[in-house]
């Protein structure tokens, strides 16, 4: 359902043989240190990260004196999620030299990594109009003011999110682009999704707005969306990327909806048991649920996407949610969606079936989850379709998590049904999990036998 980029794999596993080649071929002079920081800024390059970390750190345990391999290792660690190190490291470069390029970034991207929110904004209005992190930055403070709550600035700060951000691409169009300031009455508006499934899912709500507003509405989605979004009341017409776009006479990203309905008035998120229903589909993922009938029916993701850059930190290993996986009582049913995981690290446990294979979109995903009891997931895309279908969804968080996840607490702002579990301290999932389970089994005492 989400199409992994092979060619990108390929790349860096050509560049990654290379330095293996490189480094074999490295003497063990004077200038062994510089070659190995030269290496590990490739790897850097080649978003090798773990190679690049290792290779920096060979290199400033030989020469200890220069501070840009010291900076350069921080941002491995930091691209890493190892925040602590980073910051250690790029304080020791600072310590060094004065003026070191992205340092007033690199710092602040660290410190909101912690969790030091204040701290972080400090750095982030350290970074001028003349730094490629510019807007970067910005969107940065917009995120950590929309997980403060404050919507009137985030929104608006949130916008910069398109500015030198290459993870983000602004799309052209003939028509305006409407904020909530032009009146809309009889007129048609494209609304296009932006980022990934997620932020899909957890914006559509806005555009149930738009009808009071006299829009007619078209709303461009990713593929994996179409068939369930369709089945609501979202837009007059339901598009995929791609396809030949109706004339129209303004058009808005998906996301901007917030901003430009704060604009209009409304300064609540719109929240309600549930925006979405299921429209069918996912017969035989169902006819598979449906053999484990008479106990708890629980289903699991484990993995966000791993093009998220801080996928890392809210993903658990394999052999670390297997653990939850014991539990006496329980099915789970696997609805971790991501083909390029080999088959092997597919949990074997016996009250375990992996639904993945039979689901082929996410209006079979929303069937299956209709039937079960329970969603136990990461932060992914699965925890806002649980949430807009007001779905029962226990949503395990990392220590510093997501912006829309808030800042403490079990409960969500976005979706009334889900209950948030998070890291008491940072990479503590043994510890969650812990606490998960004990949930799970007093839930599961309190069904009839």
């Amino acid at each position: 359902m989400e199409d992994f980029d092979q060619a990108g794999l390929a790349a860096r596993e050509a560049v990654g043989a290379e330095l293996d080649v490189i480094y074999t071929g490295l003497g063990e002079g004077v200038e062994r240190a510089a070659a190995l920081q030269q290496l590990g800024r490739l790897a850097l390059a080649a978003g090798l990260n773990e190679r690049a970390e290792g290779l920096l750190r060979e290199s400033t345990e030989r020469e200890p004196g220069t501070a840009a391999a010291w900076f350069e290792r921080g941002l491995a660690c930091l691209f890493l999620g190892r925040e602590e190190e980073a910051l250690q490291f790029l304080s020791k470069a600072m310590a060094m030299e004065d003026g070191l390029p992205e340092a007033a970034f690199r710092r602040a991207q660290a410190l909101q990594g912690l969790g030091l929110h204040k701290e972080a904004l400090e750095w982030y209005q350290k970074v001028g109009v003349d730094s490629r992190h510019w807007g970067k930055a910005r969107q940065n403070e917009a995120l950590i003011a929309l997980q403060h709550g404050d919507y009137e600035l985030g929104w608006k700060a949130y916008e910069h999110r398109w500015d030198e951000n290459p993870a983000m691409q602004r799309r052209v169009f003939e028509s305006p682009l409407w904020l909530g300031k032009e009146d809309l009455q009889g007129k048609t508006l494209l609304v296009h999704a932006e980022q990934g499934l997620g932020d899909t899912l957890q914006f559509l709500r806005y555009t149930l707005l738009l009808s009071s507003l006299g829009a007619r509405v078209c709303l461009e989605v990713q593929a994996p969306l179409k068939r369930l979004v369709q089945g609501g009341d979202f837009a007059h017409q339901t598009l995929v990327f791609g396809e030949p776009l109706p004339a129209h006479d303004f058009h808005c990203p998906l996301c901007s909806l917030a901003l430009a309905f704060w604009r209009l008035g409304v300064r609540a998120i719109p929240t309600a048991p549930r925006y979405l229903r299921a429209v069918g589909g996912g017969e035989e993922a169902l006819r598979r649920l449906r053999l484990a009938s008479g106990i708890l029916r629980v289903g699991v993701a484990w993995l966000g996407n791993p093009r998220n850059p801080r996928n890392r930190q809210r993903s658990i290993p394999l052999e670390r949610f297997n653990t939850l996986l014991l539990t006496e009582g329980c099915h789970f049913y696997g609805l971790q969606l991501r083909p390029e995981i080999p088959h092997e690290c597919v949990p074997a446990a016996r009250g375990f079936t992996d639904l993945a294979p039979y689901i082929y979109d996410f209006a079979d995903m929303a069937a299956v989850l209709e039937e079960l009891d329970l969603v136990i997931c990461v932060d992914t895309a699965l925890a806002h379709l649980a949430g807009a279908l007001g779905r029962p969804a226990w949503v395990l968080l990392a220590k510093e998590a997501d912006w829309r996840w808030g800042l403490a607490g079990e409960e969500s702002e976005w979706y009334p049904r889900a209950r948030l579990f998070r890291q008491e301290k940072h990479g503590d999932w043994a510890g969650l999990l812990a606490r998960v389970r004990d949930l799970l089994l007093q839930r599961r005492a309190q069904l009839p036998c």
